[in-house]
């Protein structure tokens, strides 16, 4: 897991175009919608 993505997005600074990780809340935000879909 890449932290950059997630640091980026706190600091409102561009998503490193390098970084194949994702923002970490978006991560946590889909884990939640798999739960209720399960």
């Amino acid at each position: 897991m890449s932290v950059a993505p997630t640091i980026a997005y706190l600091l409102g600074a561009p998503y490193p175009s390098r970084s194949r990780g994702k923002v970490l809340l978006d991560a946590i935000n889909e884990a939640k919608d798999e739960v209720k879909h399960a």
